[in-house]
């Protein structure tokens, strides 16, 4: 009864109150499993952000009433632990796929964004900002292919793009996939703007154009803005040296007018990150190989039919 009266009073407070926000975003992106959480909560244990908590997204019609009452009943215990990208606690910082599935559709790309109500969006993440009194920082593995919409709806947005090694994100994604038993021509985590409605022979080949399709379409969607807003750094570099990407959100921050507050007790805590590769089989390895090389030759083809065509 609280919920459906807490959804209703937050639904007609959106839809009716603009507000524009104080500080940048922060949106770590990159392909599913290339290391984007790991790198999201380093950043989270290192400085203060608003966020969708877990509590917001399982009460996600009224996410502002649920990160209250969160913040009043329960505590984030920094960690790095995660499953597949979920970290537990109900304050413990979520993706907020429910959250954002309201304005931007689940993974067919054949539906359309809400773009006449994504101003909804903007003044959630400004109530964000007003309740933790700090800049919003999301990663949410649909949000790569939703890049061009995130820079426009906010345009001082800043972006971490992580990168890791097309062999092993393949084969961690492979893992995902039969942990959450998903079929054959079917997407988990988000669909690759190109072949979203394409017909795979393979789960191999599937996942291959998938990994490379989303973070070609996060390369061409950054260099669309200005590369100050936005850093790529590589997955295994990350884990050696963690800290180049605090360096690099603090001095951004900073040349923006804008402190980040430090979060109390991270310094001296242990920080569980570590680079693991996958012991690919030579056969499979050249199967990626081959079946990448067709992918980039089809996508050469196609872009010299458009122009063509033009």
């Amino acid at each position: 009864m609280i919920y459906r009266v807490a959804s209703k009073v937050e639904r007609v407070i959106l839809g009716n109150v603009h507000l524009a926000n104080r500080y940048p975003p922060l949106f770590i992106v990159g392909v599913p499993r290339s290391g984007t959480t790991a790198v999201l909560l380093h950043l989270f244990n290192r400085f203060r952000f608003s966020y969708f908590p877990n509590i917001s997204r399982r009460y996600h019609r009224a996410p502002v009433s649920a990160t209250v009452w969160g913040r009043m009943a329960h505590r984030y215990c920094p960690t790095y632990g995660n499953l597949f990208g979920e970290v537990e606690g109900p304050m413990a910082p979520s993706d907020g796929w429910e959250i954002f599935f309201r304005w931007f559709p689940r993974y067919d790309l054949s539906q359309p964004v809400a773009a006449s109500k994504l101003y909804q969006l903007r003044t959630l993440v400004r109530f964000m900002e007003i309740m933790f009194k700090a800049p919003f920082i999301n990663k949410n593995n649909s949000n790569p292919v939703r890049v061009p919409e995130l820079a426009e709806l906010f345009p001082d947005a800043l972006f971490v793009h992580v990168e890791r090694d097309l062999f092993d994100t393949v084969i961690s994604n492979l893992e995902a996939r039969d942990k959450h038993a998903v079929p054959l021509n079917k997407w988990w985590s988000v669909a690759p703007p190109r072949y979203f409605d394409h017909t795979f022979s393979s789960e191999l080949e599937q996942v291959v154009a998938q990994v490379w399709d989303v973070n070609n379409f996060i390369e061409e969607s950054l260099g669309k803005i200005a590369p100050q807003r936005w850093t790529r750094i590589a997955y295994r570099d990350f884990c050696r040296q963690p800290d180049d990407v605090l360096d690099w959100v603090a001095e951004t921050y900073k040349g923006l007018g804008y402190s980040l507050a430090n979060r109390p007790g991270f310094e001296g805590r242990e920080r569980s990150i570590r680079y693991s590769t996958r012991e690919v089989p030579e056969d499979q390895k050249q199967e990626m190989e081959r079946i990448l090389n067709n992918i980039k030759s089809q996508a050469l083809e196609a872009v010299d039919a458009e122009r063509n065509h033009s």
